[in-house]
C-alpha cells in the first residue's frame, strides 16, 4: 500500500485519463506528486474511445504509444452515408500531421492501465486509490487536505490541488465556482461489441434524418454505434436482438456480436466560469463537459494538462515567477468553449 506522506508540490484527485496524464508529466519533471481516487481501480466501462493527432502528440511526450500492452487502431477515412448507405461524403485520414495520424481509436481501460503503470516509473509520484478528499482548504502558503482511507483520516499539504474529480466535481462546487451551459433534450443509444462483424477502419456517419447514428471501430474486434433515441422508441425494446437487427443489421448477424456496453445517455455542452482559484486548478471534465460528436471530450482534459503541467514545474523549480500560473485559464476556458461550440 502507498504511504501517504505529509507534503507534496501537488495532490491530484482523480486518476482518470486527465489526472493519470497530468501526474505523469508532473514526473517526468521531478515534481513530487501525490494522485488520489476514491475508487479502488479503474473503471472498465469503455467510454472516450476517439485520440486525435493532438491527443496522440501528448500521450507521446509520456511514452504511453510505445506501451507493448495498449492496442490502438488507426483510423484510415470518414464516412458520411445517406438511408442508402451510400457515402455522399468522405474525407481520407491517412496523411500523418505533426507525425501522427489524425485519428486513431482505443481502448479506455486499457489506456487507463497503461497511465497508471507508466506511474510506477516515477519515485516522485504516489497513487493512492481506495482515498477520498474529504476537506480542503486553501491559503496564500498552499492548501491543506483532508483525506479518507480504510477509515484513517490523514493531513496532507500540497502547494498546488488539481481538481481532476469529473463532471459534478466536489472541489468545483466548494469553489462555488459556476458550471454553465446546456443539457441537450435528445438522448443517445450507445452500444459496445467484442466481435466486429467488419474489419474495416473507417468511421461512419449515418446521415439518415430518421435516425443519425455513428459508428466506429476499436483496437481489436471492437465496436461501437451511436443512434439517437427518438420520441416514440420503448425503452425497454432499445437493445432488444430484434430492434438491434434494424439498426446494425447491414453490419452482420447480431447474435455473432458480443455485446459489451449498452446505455441511454444525454450529452452536456458546458464550462466552469473559471478553472483556477488561488492554489486550486480545475482539469478535465470538472472544468468543461464536450458533447461526444467531435471526440474531444478526453482531448480537452489532456490539453488541459499539457497547458498546465510544465508551467507548475517550471514554478516548483523556481525558473518561472508563479505569475506565469494565471495563463492557464485565460489559454484554456476560450479555446475550451471554442471545441463545444463546434
Amino acid at each position: 500500500m502507498t504511504i501517504i506522506k505529509q507534503s507534496y508540490d501537488v495532490v491530484i484527485v482523480g486518476a482518470g485519463p486527465c489526472g493519470a496524464t497530468a501526474a505523469n508529466m508532473l514526473g517526468q519533471s521531478g515534481i513530487n506528486t501525490l494522485v488520489i481516487d476514491k475508487e479502488a481501480d479503474i473503471v472498465t466501462i469503455p467510454r472516450a474511445v476517439g485520440m486525435c493527432e493532438g491527443g496522440s502528440r501528448i500521450m507521446d511526450t509520456i511514452d504511453i504509444l510505445d506501451d507493448p500492452d495498449l492496442g490502438f487502431r488507426q483510423i484510415n477515412s470518414v464516412h458520411f452515408r445517406n438511408k442508402k448507405q451510400q457515402s455522399v461524403f468522405h474525407a481520407d485520414l491517412y496523411e500523418p500531421e505533426n507525425g501522427h495520424r489524425l485519428l486513431r481509436t482505443f481502448h479506455q481501460p486499457d489506456l487507463e492501465k497503461s497511465l497508471r503503470k507508466s506511474l510506477k516509473s516515477y519515485e516522485c509520484v504516489d497513487l493512492a486509490t481506495s482515498t477520498e478528499l474529504l476537506e480542503f482548504e486553501d491559503s496564500d502558503s498552499g492548501v491543506l487536505l483532508k483525506v479518507k482511507r480504510d477509515g484513517e483520516i490523514i493531513k496532507v499539504k500540497a502547494r498546488y490541488l488539481l481538481a481532476c474529480d469529473g463532471a459534478s466535481s466536489p472541489i468545483r462546487v466548494k469553489l462555488d465556482i459556476g458550471f454553465s451551459g446546456d443539457t441537450y433534450p435528445q438522448q443517445w443509444m450507445i452500444l459496445d461489441v467484442e466481435k466486429n462483424p467488419q474489419d474495416s477502419s473507417e468511421v461512419v456517419f449515418g446521415i439518415d434524418p430518421e435516425r443519425p447514428s455513428v459508428t466506429l471501430p476499436g483496437p481489436d474486434n471492437k465496436r461501437r454505434w451511436e443512434f439517437v433515441v427518438k420520441k416514440d422508441d420503448n425503452p425497454d425494446e432499445l437493445f432488444e436482438p430484434k430492434n438491434l437487427a434494424k439498426l446494425i443489421g447491414n453490419w452482420g448477424n447480431v447474435d455473432d456480436m458480443e455485446v459489451s456496453r449498452k446505455a441511454v445517455y444525454t450529452f452536456h455542452a458546458r464550462t466552469a466560469a473559471q478553472y483556477q482559484q488561488g492554489n486550486v486548478f480545475l482539469l478535465g471534465d470538472s472544468a468543461h463537459i464536450t458533447p461526444p460528436f467531435a471526440g474531444q471530450g478526453m482531448m480537452a482534459g489532456l490539453r488541459d494538462a499539457q497547458n498546465l503541467c510544465w508551467k507548475i514545474a517550471a514554478v516548483v523549480k523556481k525558473e518561472l515567477s508563479p505569475s506565469v500560473l494565471d495563463s492557464y485559464q485565460v489559454e484554456r476556458i476560450p479555446q475550451s468553449r471554442q471545441v463545444i461550440k463546434f
